[in-house]
C-alpha cells in the first residue's frame, strides 16, 4: 500500500519535541509494511514569536520529507484581512481581529494547501494521513484503521470533540475524501459566517461532503513552543519530553 503523510501548520513550533513520538508511533509502524511518502506544508511566521518563542525554520528539516511547500504568514494574513473587510465573521466573539479567530483561519488555510497537494496527486496514493506537527502521540497508530480505509469514510480521534463537533488535526482516509474535508478554507462564507466553533465547522464539512466520520482510538496531547502541554493526555515520567536526536 502507498501512503502519503501530510504535516501542516507552523511546523517548527514544537517539532523537536513531538517528532520522537511521531516517528516511533506513526511513521515507523507504517513503514514496516507500507511504502510511505511525506509532504510538509509550513506556515512560515518569520520573526513573529509563537508562544513567546522565536521560530527556527531550520527545524522543518527534522522531518525527512519528500515534498515541501511553505508560505509567509504575512501573505496569508493579508488575504484573510482583505477578504473579511466589512464581512460577517462568527468564528469567535472577538471577530476577525481576535487571536483565536485568525489562528483558526490560518489552520484552515494550511489544511487547504494539503487538499491542493492531494488533488494534484490523486491516483498516486492509496491512503492519506494528515496531522498537525505539534501533536505528541501516546500510542502507536492503529494499522487496521489505515489498511481498512474505504471511500466515503475518514478516521479521526475524539480527543477534543467540543460543542458537538469533531476533533481536528489528525485524519486518516482516502486522498480524495481528505481533500474534500480539508478544503473548507475556500468555503469560508458557508462556514465561518454561521459558526463560532472550529470543531463544529469541521463536522459541517464532513456532513456537507457526505463523508462518514469513523473513530480511531489514538491519544495525544499538544506541545507548544514554550514546552507547555495542552490537552487531557499528559506526558508521563515514563515517557519524558526530550528533543529529537538524529
Amino acid at each position: 500500500m502507498k501512503i502519503i503523510i501530510c504535516f501542516f501548520g507552523v511546523v517548527p513550533r514544537s517539532i523537536q519535541w513531538t517528532y520522537p513520538s511521531i516517528n516511533e508511533r506513526i511513521l515507523k509502524p507504517l513503514k514496516i509494511k507500507h511504502n510511505v511518502d511525506i509532504y510538509v506544508f509550513n506556515m512560515n511566521v518569520g520573526s513573529v514569536k509563537v508562544d513567546g518563542v522565536k521560530m527556527d525554520q531550520e527545524k522543518c528539516k527534522i522531518i525527512s520529507f519528500d515534498f515541501f511547500e511553505e508560505i509567509d504568514q504575512e501573505i496569508v494574513d493579508e488575504e484573510i484581512n482583505e477578504y473579511y473587510s466589512g464581512r460577517k465573521c462568527e468564528m469567535s466573539y472577538g471577530g476577525i481581529d481576535d487571536r483565536a479567530t485568525i489562528n483558526s483561519i490560518r489552520t484552515m488555510y494550511s489544511e487547504y494547501m494539503v487538499s491542493l497537494f492531494l488533488e494534484k496527486n490523486i491516483g498516486k496514493y492509496d491512503v492519506a494521513i494528515a496531522l498537525s506537527p505539534d501533536f505528541y502521540f501516546h500510542e502507536p497508530i492503529n494499522l487496521k484503521d489505515v489498511e481498512n480505509c474505504s471511500n466515503g469514510k475518514i478516521f479521526t480521534t475524539t480527543n477534543h470533540d467540543s460543542e458537538n463537533g469533531y476533533t481536528d488535526g489528525f485524519y486518516i482516509g482516502k486522498p480524495n475524501d481528505l481533500s474534500l474535508v480539508m478544503k473548507r478554507y475556500i468555503y469560508k462564507d458557508r462556514y465561518i459566517s454561521n459558526e463560532n466553533n472550529y470543531e463544529r465547522i469541521l463536522k459541517k464539512s464532513f456532513l456537507e461532503n457526505n463523508i462518514e466520520r469513523v473513530i480511531t482510538c489514538l491519544e495525544f496531547c499538544k506541545i507548544r513552543a514554550n514546552k507547555k502541554i495542552w490537552g487531557k493526555y499528559k506526558i508521563s515520567r515514563k515517557d519524558p519530553l526530550k528533543p529529537f536526536d538524529n
